[in-house]
């Protein structure tokens, strides 16, 4: 398939789905710990159009760094990051009658509350994600959250597909993850996809699921991730696979962040 020549639709990031699932989350992360309303950040890895893992973190400064190590080893053809920031609909700071710089909206939001209940600034969850056919998407969803409710600005949220030429900072670093080898890839590129297969066997459902343990433990031990869990749809062999290994005393005791994923995305 030629580079970009595939739309901002085949990412799931993009589907009304999604969208809803940010928001359920958000809501249910805000009525489980209404003292620290922010959600952490979440990265998530696809295969195939299907969720394989999820890991959260507090650290943002730790987030490319754990995307990097989940799109790798889950050989993801699909990563999305999921985090909280802030968006505004004006062009300029009021406060200083200049465009907005870097760094401004969070620190109005944070200096000078009337920012956020005069609509200045808002709260918003950012979705960026990138696949390895070079599509990239950024979307936007304000919102603001008056005692244990979030009220969405649903007027104000967008969801758009950036131009590779536009791509920069953030979304640029993801792009390069996603353009370099996972590690299926790099396995084929050193010794051959000949020698691969002898020493590993077929490609099946129980070898993609160790691989996947191993990434998320990765990131938990390295400390890239808070807590991280395995995906499947319910009623898969995968999912039979990933009860098994949790089943295992050994695992339970040490990796008690990593659980399956209880959400049926179908």
């Amino acid at each position: 398939m030629e580079r970009g020549s595939v739309g901002v639709s085949s990412l799931y990031a993009a589907s009304e789905d999604f969208k809803n699932e940010i928001r359920a989350r958000k809501e249910h992360w805000v009525h489980q710990h209404p003292e620290a309303t922010d959600l952490p950040v979440h990265v998530f890895p696809f295969r195939g159009g299907d969720r394989v893992g999820e890991a959260l973190l507090a650290d943002p400064h730790k987030l490319i760094d754990l995307a990097r190590a989940m799109a790798f080893g889950t050989a993801a053809d699909e990563i999305i990051l999921l985090a909280e920031t802030y968006t505004t609909p004006l062009p300029e700071n009021p406060k200083t009658e200049m465009p907005w710089e870097s760094g401004e909206l969070e620190f109005m939001a944070n200096e000078y509350p009337e920012s956020l209940e005069q609509g200045w600034v808002a709260e918003a969850i950012t979705v960026m994600a990138v696949n390895r056919d070079g599509v990239a998407y950024n979307g936007m969803f304000p919102f603001r959250v008056e005692g244990d409710t979030v009220i969405w600005d649903e007027e104000a949220e967008a969801g758009t597909e950036i131009p590779m030429d536009q791509v920069a900072g953030a979304m640029q670093m993801l792009m390069e993850i996603m353009n370099s080898p996972h590690l299926v890839q790099a396995l084929e590129n050193s010794i051959g996809k000949e020698l691969i297969d002898a020493l590993l066997g077929p490609d099946g459902e129980k070898e993609m699921v160790a691989r996947d343990f191993a990434t998320i433990s990765f990131c938990m031990e390295q400390g890239l991730a808070d807590a991280a869990m395995l995906a499947g749809k319910p009623g898969t062999e995968r999912v039979e696979l990933i009860k098994k290994l949790m089943e295992q005393p050994s695992i339970k005791e040490k990796y008690k962040a990593v659980v399956i994923d209880p959400e049926d995305n179908e």
